[in-house]
């Protein structure tokens, strides 16, 4: 608690603006940093990699994809801090697992990034979520989810900021569905 608001009076002190608001890929007509090789994205990029990979490790050689127009350092600074094996993608890399960075959403001194992973034999994906915290020492997981759902709308769930939907579009509200009720099994004795 004291480190947490030791961050955030040095924020304050700092001008307070300096506090990262990023949105990878960029949501059309939003605030936020769209840089993807802002320090703060490379510093959550590697620890939230660093997590699940260590966490749930590939076995054997694996590459990782950073979103489109991450440059060379900061490949360099990401795989620096992810389990050994790890590697940039290449063209080459049809053969072996790829953990894609996928989304990155900082707030301040929180953040998430939604990394697809390989699955079983590689023909399947899933989206895994980390989420990150700040505090006096630097960015840290504090925990993950798996999301149970396809890619792609593990995707859109996972925005912090989903577009409101046209009034048109709304589904319609789902009405609950009537359960026949069943009598409770009487208690045993024994």
């Amino acid at each position: 608690m004291f480190r947490r608001l030791a961050v955030i009076v040095v924020l304050a002190i700092l001008g307070g603006c300096g506090s990262p608001y990023i949105n990878l890929p960029g949501v059309e007509g939003d605030m936020a940093s769209h840089d993807v090789n802002d320090i703060n994205v490379r510093k959550v990029e590697a620890k939230a990699l660093a997590y699940l990979l260590t966490r749930q490790p590939p076995t054997g050689q694996y590459a990782v994809a950073l979103p489109p127009g991450s440059l060379t350092s900061t490949y360099n600074q990401v795989l620096a801090a992810v389990p050994a094996g790890g590697d940039r993608v290449t063209d080459a890399d049809a053969t072996i697992p790829v953990y894609r960075v996928a989304q990155v959403q900082v707030r301040g001194l929180s953040g998430q990034v939604d990394i697809i992973r390989p699955v079983g034999d590689g023909q399947r994906e899933e989206l895994y979520s980390v989420f990150l915290e700040t505090d006096i020492d630097g960015w840290y997981a504090a925990g993950g989810k798996l999301w149970h759902v396809p890619v792609d709308q593990a995707l859109a769930l996972a925005r912090f900021e989903q577009p409101k939907p046209d009034k048109e579009s709304e589904p319609a509200p789902a009405q609950p569905a009537e359960s026949p009720t069943t009598p409770e099994p009487a208690p045993q004795s024994k």
